[in-house]
């Protein structure tokens, strides 16, 4: 089973940089979420390195032989001071 509609939700606020969003996910979100959701524990762990910086998705797609959906982002490196 995958979510796509959690996988894009995720994913949104991933891009848009909100940690709130994100650590409100319980265990449960992701189990229900379907296979390989529980990855996404360290997606939300990046979220904090980022430190809110804003990104984009590149691109997604929901590949039915792993079970799992694929995301990949683009995070622009933050200016040096």
């Amino acid at each position: 089973m995958i979510d796509s509609d959690f996988d894009h939700r995720f994913l949104d606020a991933m891009a848009a940089g909100d940690a709130e969003t994100l650590a409100r996910y319980s265990r449960a979100d992701f189990k229900n979420a379907g296979a390989g959701a529980f990855e996404l524990l360290s997606w939300v762990a990046l979220t904090g390195a980022l430190g809110g910086r804003k990104g984009e998705v590149v691109a997604y797609e929901a590949v039915k032989p792993w079970a799992t959906g694929v995301g990949l982002m683009n995070f622009t490196p933050a200016l040096a001071a």
